[in-house]
């Protein structure tokens, strides 16, 4: 008799393991599954997101809206501007370069 109960006792606690063993295998396909939702939840998130930047024209329109909403006489000031900074200020600074070229060529 004593081996028969022995023999009922393992069947018992291989049948409590396997459970358990269910049990954590579950948990585990549960949590990877809640982990594939929020996954899948954040991709859509941010294609819409996309998709809304992009129906109202993406940043590139935004900074050429409000270039157009700058002030024309502003806007020539800077264009003139940069006109004098390339045609008098670029050989005015070759000429300063050649000047001090020289000087340090010609002194002892």
């Amino acid at each position: 008799m004593p081996c028969a109960l022995s023999a009922e006792c393992v069947v018992q606690c291989d049948d409590a393991c396997k459970d358990q063993q269910k049990k954590v295998s579950q948990m585990k396909e549960a949590e990877q599954r809640a982990a594939e939702v929020e996954e899948q939840k954040k991709l859509q998130e941010e294609l819409e997101a996309f998709e809304k930047r992009q129906q109202r024209g993406g940043r590139r329109s935004k900074k050429r809206g409000r270039r157009e909403e700058v002030d024309d006489e502003e806007s020539r000031a800077r264009r003139w501007w940069r006109r004098c900074a390339a045609y008098v200020l670029a050989p005015l600074g070759g000429a300063l370069l050649s000047a001090a070229a020289y000087y340090l060529l010609t002194t002892p």
